[in-house]
């Protein structure tokens, strides 16, 4: 029962960032760094490409063993509900495959979150939810981005583009060298210096 409760909680948590993402009006451009454990699912990444694609974001990913890396740049409304839909179908898939009891508060939320999750299995139990979590995900950097347009990624708006390797991944983004050391701070491979 408590981890019901805690599933509610939760739930509640992301309807307020659905919500809160949702009526964002500024126009910003945004960039947000995620690092998982691993990303070697292609359900997972297929939800990524298809929010990806609907909501015009840049996003490139690290694909394969340890560890996943998730940078998305787009309009600031965009960026977000995009971190959005990539932690809610994560968490809905994992905590709750199965549990009717939560059913009632899960069809609201995926009714927020946009079509991009349509096919997430909720209701009966699913023996592959287990698979689409992120394991150790965490947001690492959220920053407003005072570039023009969003080339700055070498990424077509509504894009994604998969490395399986970090050097590979670093190689692209030196091309920018601010972008370049935004990554290497958010990553905590280099502290900030104030740049």
């Amino acid at each position: 029962m408590r981890s019901i409760t805690c599933a509610k909680v939760q739930i509640l948590a992301a309807i307020d960032l659905v919500l809160s993402s949702a009526t964002t009006t500024a126009m910003g451009l945004q960039r947000i760094l995620i690092k998982t454990h691993h990303m070697t699912s292609r359900k997972k990444i297929g939800i990524i490409t298809r929010a990806t694609k609907r909501l015009d974001c840049s996003v490139l990913l690290k694909v394969g063993a340890n560890p996943g890396i998730m940078l998305c740049e787009g309009q600031e409304n965009h960026a977000s509900e995009w971190e959005t839909v990539v932690r809610v179908s994560s968490w809905i898939c994992f905590q709750h495959a199965g549990q009717d009891e939560l059913q009632d508060v899960l069809d609201p939320l995926v009714a927020l979150v946009p079509k991009v999750i349509e096919e997430i299995p909720r209701g009966k139990a699913n023996t592959n939810s287990q698979k689409l979590r992120y394991k150790d995900m965490r947001l690492l950097k959220r920053e407003s981005i005072s570039e023009p347009h969003l080339a700055t990624l070498g990424v077509k708006e509504g894009d994604v583009k998969e490395m399986e390797e970090v050097k590979d991944f670093a190689k692209l983004l030196e091309k920018d060298p601010r972008l370049f050391h935004s990554w290497r701070v958010g990553m905590g491979y280099v502290k900030d210096d104030g740049e």
